[in-house]
């Protein structure tokens, strides 16, 4: 109607019989929509398919099946056949064309259930099928690797040393670690020497190792001072800062 939130409620404020009637409005139930009868003489129950309920729609069915007779079921079963075995041969071509069994699935507009029942129906297409996922997953040969002295290997990030570790495990002795990250490290040693260029720890060294006060020998803490210099030199500032 072009009427906003804000007009309605002040016209509700003005008029109490206009807000009245928007109450009863809104309170009254909504009537409900009959739904359509069966088109059979003499029956109210609602319909369910092709303008009978669901009592007529059976008999109406069972009714037709017992006119068909065993040419036109046999004539079923082998359109059924012939539409299974184009649907086998699309989604293996499409297996085989390199694209994923989804994308197969959209390319052929054959759902996952159907393609189910056919595979468990058919051992040989779901063999099919396997072979051809198997054969897609695959991962290429391996090149070989460069030697150090044709690859430039930088002196920083030398090459993994061979050890006696059983394989599937980090190259570094003793290292229980089976998470290969590359060149047969695990994520630990192999980002240790990428940064520091080896595998075994190194000694830890600082910038400062005691208390730079005069006449205080006391280990470093932080910024210079041991830890009661430190406390000190906070509370200074503190005092400086709150003018104390």
């Amino acid at each position: 109607m072009g009427v906003t939130d804000r007009t309605v409620r002040r016209l509700r404020m003005d008029d109490a019989q206009f807000n009245t009637a928007v109450v009863t409005a809104l309170a009254t139930p909504k009537p409900k929509r009959a739904a359509p009868l069966c088109s059979t003489p003499r029956c109210d129950k609602p319909q369910s398919a092709r303008g009978l309920c669901i009592t007529h729609y059976g008999a109406d069915w069972r009714k037709r099946q017992k006119g068909v007779g065993p040419e036109e079921r046999a004539r079923r079963a082998d359109e059924a056949l012939r539409v299974a075995e184009h649907v086998k041969r699309a989604i293996l071509e499409a297996l085989r064309s390199g694209n994923s069994l989804d994308k197969a699935y959209r390319q052929t507009g054959v759902n996952r259930g159907r393609v189910c029942r056919l595979r468990a129906q058919d051992p040989q297409f779901d063999k099919a099928v396997a072979q051809a996922l198997s054969t897609k997953k695959a991962k290429p040969l391996e090149r070989e690797q460069p030697s150090t002295a044709d690859s430039g290997t930088s002196p920083l990030r030398p090459a993994a040393t061979t050890s006696h570790q059983p394989p599937g495990r980090c190259e570094v002795d003793d290292c229980p670690n089976t998470k290969i990250k590359a060149k047969g490290l695990c994520p630990r040693h192999y980002y240790q020497q990428y940064r520091t260029g080896r595998t075994t720890p190194g000694p830890q060294t600082y910038g400062r190792t005691a208390c730079t006060v005069p006449g205080c020998g006391r280990p470093h803490r932080a910024k210079g001072y041991c830890t009661r210099c430190y406390e000190q030199h906070v509370r200074k500032r503190r005092h400086a800062r709150n003018g104390n």
